[in-house]
């Protein structure tokens, strides 16, 4: 393996049969970047779909079902944010026990002491 002679030189590497070929962190990066563009175009197709979907189910399906349906979505979205406020408030209970035992030990809390991350 030869190291490029200049910052800017192409990140390739040669290969077994002298052929120049990418080196692991370009070809990494390609690949990343390849993901998030099929990702976008994923995420961008599935709601051309969905689009498609409620105009066609549009004329079949009750006013009444579609206002559940999204109160249904909305509870769902409500009991996520129950399981997420439990979490937090955990995090603080056990932020209070770090805090302590710290304390204890007679280390300085700035040194020791994860800092809290506001929430808004």
């Amino acid at each position: 393996m030869e190291e490029p002679e200049k910052a800017g030189a192409k990140e390739t590497e040669q290969d077994v049969e002298g052929k120049e070929a990418p080196t692991a962190a370009s070809a990494v990066t390609a690949a990343s970047e390849k993901v998030s563009e099929e990702l976008r175009e994923c995420v961008s197709r599935m709601g051309a779909v969905e689009m498609e979907l409620m105009s066609r189910l549009a004329d079949m399906i009750p006013g009444d079902f579609v206002e559940h349906l999204l109160n249904a979505r909305r509870e769902a979205l409500l009991a996520f944010r129950n399981l997420i406020d439990a979490a937090l408030e955990k995090t603080e209970d056990r932020r209070g026990t770090w805090e302590r035992i710290v304390a204890k030990r007679g280390a300085a809390p700035d040194e020791a002491t994860p800092r809290k991350v506001p929430l808004e």
